[in-house]
């Protein structure tokens, strides 16, 4: 079933999902670390500088390690970075901050070993001003302070550059068991916050996702940065700061509006300001221009602080800056930073598949994770994904229920080269590629003994085009605009090897001009003549009507040459005609062996007499011959 597709809005302490779908069954999937396997995500997930942040994760520890058993590393190189690992000497969980070069560890006083052979879900928040708290299972079981790293500004260090972050370690001290879910947030999360993630499985819309990256941020070194002022106030700009006067009086301030591609989520703003003298108490919201945002209020006194709030903004939103006392001073802000806040990674480990792939999707598309090429298993094997929809790339685009949509080339058993290719043993392949140009290639179907193309051709009515080739005449069926199919070399009507004799290679209809080839004084003075073709047997059907010195009976022009039927003569019978005389009737009619001539004899006759003609007379013959000559 898998831990990220289930729901829980129950509000006890049980732990839904952990019991249900972890403990009592036996169907919960994650990742399985052996000693050094682990999971390396790109830096873009653990960018926390000196901000507030949370570590989530839910792991079933399978036993201790030697020594340590690493957890997590903010950066697995560089300075200023976090490493948090079971000290199994001594019994704790170590938060182990790095000040440049310098160790600063600061001590969890809790015994994971208590929870082995049992996924537990577990949260530390990391308040930077006071507590590390951690949580098992929705409710705080240990707490530091961390104050005095306050000032490690996590993840700053870009030498090298695009230092990763890793679940468990490369080494032989990483933690050995399994994860069903890890989650980085960008936040301190309240118990409430923290007890809703134990109860259940999704994130928060609001909370979807957070960003390490700022929608809207000023240093004022350019000036007003488009604030204006109401109720009386007076908004300048001074070096690299804004100075607020005739501030004294509720009902006045700054404002400006902000567009979020994602509205209705939540967000942290950073504001650095001092007073000139005395203190001054403002509120720092989403309100419109003169509201009171006494909610979000924070003292500003003559020393620059950077004041920290938490707002949710709706879509059309302003930030406002408006007084909250009656105290006229001049404000000075020097800097301004909202970033979207919630949860940064959520990684889906429980339908990744590393004998499939390495790579462990996260589902807020901060950073991916990718699994070491030994010591990752998944602990139910995905033998199946079942989907509404799947987008498989970076698109932003989102398919419709059905859909499949793939950003790059899609290839199955090959590293494809082409929008979408098929591969197996011997070479035997199938490709589908978009069209460039005209007579380019559509279909691509491929095996040891060749290959075969489908063509659509949009220049002329030859619609599809299937080729033995690339080149014309390796064009071996053309279906063209009307429908209308041409073979190039016959259709094998039979079932044998040698296909000759069951090849209809040939079909042809028409009409042929009758000539005089007897007596050359003969007069033809009307003709039909028509035939039909099936490979070699010509169907014919003649009529003429003949003068009175059209005494010997031969015609030609006859559509293909004749073949005898071996006998001596080269004279073979094809059928009989009718005449206008009955004395003539009935009448042999002949076809010459080579040539396309017909001869008209009476049956009392031999072959080599000709039937006269005593009077002007009609003559209709049906029959057919066989012919070698080619289409």
């Amino acid at each position: 079933m898998g831990i990220a597709n289930i729901i829980n809005n129950s509000t006890t302490t049980s732990g839904g999902e952990i019991v249900r779908e972890l403990v009592n069954a036996s169907d919960g999937a994650g990742l399985h670390l052996q000693s050094g396997g682990n999971i390396e995500i790109a830096n873009g997930a653990a960018q926390f500088g000196t901000s507030d942040f949370s570590i989530e994760f839910i792991l079933n520890q399978e036993r201790e390690n030697t020594s340590e058993g690493y957890i997590y590393v903010t950066h697995v190189e560089g300075e200023d970075r976090l490493l948090i690992f079971h000290d199994v000497s001594h019994d704790r969980i170590v938060l182990d901050f790095r000040d440049g070069l310098t160790s600063v560890p600061k001590n969890l006083d809790y015994d994971m070993n208590q929870d082995f052979g049992s996924p537990t879900h577990y949260v530390i928040t990391f308040d930077r001003s006071g507590l590390a708290t951690l949580y098992k299972n929705g409710n705080s079981v240990a707490t530091v302070d961390i104050s005095a790293v306050a000032s490690i500004d996590i993840g700053s260090d870009t030498t090298p550059a695009n230092i990763p972050s890793r679940i468990g370690t490369s080494g032989s001290d990483g933690v050995i068991g399994t994860f069903y879910r890890f989650r980085t947030w960008n936040k301190a999360l309240t118990s409430a916050e923290v007890q809703t993630a134990f109860e259940r499985a999704d994130v928060d819309y609001a909370d979807q996702y957070g960003s390490q990256g700022s929608p809207y941020t000023s240093d004022f070194s350019s000036g007003t940065d488009s604030f204006s002022s109401y109720g009386g106030a007076a908004v300048a700009h001074s070096g690299s700061q804004i100075n607020i006067t005739s501030f004294g009086a509720t009902g006045r301030g700054i404002y400006r509006s902000l567009t979020f591609s994602e509205p209705n989520k939540k967000y942290r703003v950073k504001l650095t300001g001092s007073v000139a003298a005395g203190t001054k108490n403002i509120g720092v919201g989403i309100a419109s221009a003169g509201a009171d945002d006494a909610a979000n209020r924070i003292t500003l006194t003559t020393t620059p602080t950077t004041h920290i709030i938490e707002v949710t903004y709706p879509s059309g939103s302003q930030i406002n800056v408006a007084s909250q006392d009656t105290v006229d001073t001049t404000v000075s802000i020097t800097s301004l930073v909202i970033e979207q806040i919630g949860c940064v990674s959520d990684y889906d480990l429980a339908f990744a598949s590393p004998t499939q792939s390495l790579t462990v999707q996260d589902r807020a598309g901060a950073a991916d994770g990718t699994c070491s090429a030994s010591g990752v298993t998944q602990v139910q094997p995905v033998v199946q994904l079942n989907s509404t929809s799947a987008r498989i790339g970076t698109s932003a685009a989102t398919p419709a229920d059905g859909e499949l949509l793939v950003s790059g080339n899609l290839g199955v058993g090959c590293d494809p080269s082409r929008e979408l290719e098929v591969s197996g043993p011997g070479n035997v392949y199938a490709r589908i590629t978009a069209q460039t140009a005209n007579d380019s290639t559509a279909l691509e179907l491929k095996n040891t003994g060749g290959t075969w193309t489908i063509v659509n051709d949009d220049t002329d009515s030859e619609a599809l085009k299937f080729k033995n080739g690339g080149s014309a005449s390796d064009v071996r069926l053309t279906i063209d605009s009307t429908g209308l199919a041409t073979f190039s070399n016959g259709i094998n009507l039979g079932n044998t090897a040698s296909a000759t004799a069951t090849t209809l290679d040939g079909y042809e209809e028409g009409t042929f001009t009758v000539t005089n080839n007897g007596d050359t004084s003969g007069v033809i003075s009307s003709e039909t003549g028509e035939y039909t073709r099936i490979g070699n047997c010509v169907f014919i059907r003649v009529a003429i009507r003949v003068g009175t010195t059209f005494a010997n009976n031969r015609i030609g022009g006859l559509p293909f040459g004749c073949v005898t039927d071996g006998a001596t003569s080269s004279w073979s019978p094809i059928g009989t005609a009718l005449t206008g005389s009955a004395t003539n009737a009935p009448i042999l009619v002949a076809a010459q062996n080579g040539v396309a001539n017909l001869a008209f004899f009476k049956q009392a006759n031999t072959v080599t007499t000709h039937l006269p003609s005593t009077s002007e007379d009609y003559y209709r013959v049906t029959g057919y011959y066989y012919t070698t000559d080619a289409f």
